[in-house]
């Protein structure tokens, strides 16, 4: 149930535990309805037994207000449309017309966390997907996640996954 609960943030699982989910994932798409049914439920549960870490660390509130979701999803939408460049917070709250200090009190208290802090998430998010899922150079995934600096920007993936993005590509690599 645990898992369930998480997978809405998206789970990352281990190259290991890929390997072991693949040849499943290829008979659910080959086998008939009830099949597939009863193949999906063992892909639950070989994976409910694996190990893995939320691949997105929202901070999701389901008891806020309609009028605070909907400013929030502007927020978001404005981010996910700049994502390709280093957004400062003067940016984040004028897209959303708010003074900077209205804007911070605001996605504190609507989202848990500093906007600061989110953002640098939502950065290291997109180098672990990068890191994960292309051959890309290390240096190439640092400026595309809106780092200027490689030793910076390492300091802050370990301070966030808790591995050097090299040791965070050889353990949930998904193309050997």
């Amino acid at each position: 149930m645990k898992m369930l609960n998480e997978s809405s943030q998206g789970l990352l699982f281990s190259r290991e535990t890929i390997a072991l989910a693949e040849p499943l994932i290829d008979k659910i798409i080959q086998a008939s309805p009830f099949r597939r049914l009863m193949l999906f439920f063992e892909l639950l549960h070989l994976l409910a037994g694996e190990s893995y870490e939320p691949i997105c660390r929202r901070y999701y509130n389901p008891d806020q207000n309609p009028a605070d979701q909907e400013r929030m999803g502007e927020v978001l939408a404005w981010l996910r449309e700049h994502k390709d460049r280093n957004v400062r917070l003067k940016e984040a709250a004028a897209a959303v017309n708010m003074s900077q200090s209205s804007f911070c009190r605001f996605f504190k208290r609507v989202s848990g966390t500093s906007f600061v802090d989110y953002y640098n998430r939502e950065k290291i998010d997109r180098a672990c997907l990068l890191l994960t899922g292309t051959r890309m150079k290390v240096i190439d995934i640092c400026q595309m996640a809106g780092y200027s600096n490689q030793s910076h920007f390492n300091r802050q993936f370990q301070k966030v996954t808790g591995s050097t993005p090299v040791q965070y590509r050889e353990n949930y690599r998904t193309d050997p």
